[in-house]
């Protein structure tokens, strides 16, 4: 074989690739991909022994450290997956003093040859819902949003800041930022203290909000369907380049915040 027929097989090859993932991928996702209203949300005690050391053992440590700084914890919640070798486990927590919200996230993954459930990752969200309907969000995933952004509401996402003491001190300064109105504990003044509805609400919204953007068609046969605009949008910020050029956005708005807020915040935990 020529280098020149190796160079137009191999440009070949990656032609064929770049076609199957932009433009496969997205009608597969369009073909497939549901999601269920989240009706399934379960509450648990988060210092049940047995779940403790199955699940909510992997927050200890963040849960302790918030619980020093006023926050106080008020349950543990599972939250339905779309894949079902996915569990979501949520220990959610409130500062009564500031109206914060916050909520550590853990996902676990199941593992096919034992069926048991392995830790995966973990992170925390803090955020501050206003009576005129805004919210402010810190938060410290390395997973990006697949649908667009939210209309009022503002997210600061810091997947370097490990210490939950320095994301809540950075949320703190970041709500500095915004004139809202009254802060409000939502699940308290609309839901009455129910959190599984508060959540399940909040869900819906959430979705609502991605079919007025266009990337969902609107609840049928009780799941809610992409379109063909959203399932391209949600396949390619998935792939190279764009999560790369995301992920680089990420960072530069991180590194700009810190240098920002740097004579505010204390040291660092």
């Amino acid at each position: 074989m020529s280098e020149h027929e190796f160079v137009k097989g191999l440009l070949g090859l990656i032609a064929f690739f770049v076609a199957l993932f932009y433009g496969v991928m997205p009608f597969l996702i369009l073909f497939t991909v549901r999601m269920a209203p989240r009706k399934g949300l379960e509450s648990f005690d988060p210092d049940d022994p047995e779940l403790l050391d199955q699940f909510t053992g992997q927050a200890k440590g963040a849960r302790r450290r918030l619980e020093e700084l006023g926050f106080e914890t008020l349950t543990g919640i599972f939250a339905p997956s779309i894949a079902s070798n996915v569990k979501a486990v949520l220990v959610t927590l409130i500062d009564r003093r500031t109206c914060d919200f916050a909520t550590i996230v853990m996902a676990f993954v199941r593992d096919p040859a034992t069926g048991n459930w392995k830790f995966h990752r973990q992170f925390l969200t803090c955020f501050t819902k206003y009576r005129d309907g805004s919210v402010v969000a810190t938060r410290n995933a390395k997973d990006l949003s697949s649908f667009p952004p939210r209309p009022n509401s503002t997210t600061y996402s810091l997947p370097s800041v490990k210490s939950a003491s320095r994301l809540i001190a950075i949320h703190q300064c970041a709500k500095r930022r915004h004139h809202g109105s009254e802060p409000i504990l939502r699940h308290e003044v609309e839901f009455r203290g129910d959190l599984l509805e508060y959540f399940a609400v909040s869900s819906e919204e959430e979705m609502s909000d991605a079919i007025e953007a266009g990337y969902l068609r609107e609840l049928q046969d009780g799941v809610y369907r992409p379109t063909l605009k959203g399932a391209f949008l949600m396949t390619w910020k998935e792939l190279w380049p764009w999560k790369w050029l995301r992920q680089l956005r990420v960072k530069a708005l991180e590194k700009q915040l810190l240098n920002e807020l740097a004579d505010e915040l204390p040291s660092e935990a």
